[in-house]
């Protein structure tokens, strides 16, 4: 496994760069691999960047692998999982686990 990076934008917040996503495919892709929330960055995935990702997932067949760990320290904020609605594109989802929640005091 080769795992290649397609870099964050930052116009008034991070946003995901669908183009580079593209860019970086190629025929070797399996899937894309998202942070929601991003660690350090903090950045959401917006509707409209899940959108394009499942688009992206859906034109050249990729799964979505989404890390969620941190989707329950949202400051201000609670924002719904990243896959929940996509359909037609397969994925994997991780996300903390009761017992890591009570760890934590959540």
């Amino acid at each position: 496994m080769r795992l290649k990076a397609a870099p964050l934008v930052y116009d008034q917040g991070w946003q995901i760069d669908a183009e580079a996503i593209r860019r970086a495919i190629s025929a070797q892709t399996r899937a894309i691999v998202v942070v929601h929330p991003n660690n350090p960055t903090g950045h959401f995935t917006k509707p409209w960047e899940a959108a394009e990702l499942a688009r992206l997932c859906r034109e050249f067949d990729l799964a979505l692998i989404v890390d969620e760990v941190f989707l329950d320290y949202g400051i201000g904020t609670q924002a719904p999982a990243l896959a929940a609605g996509l359909q037609g594109v397969p994925g994997l989802r991780g996300e903390r686990d009761e017992q890591d929640r009570r760890a934590a005091g959540r």
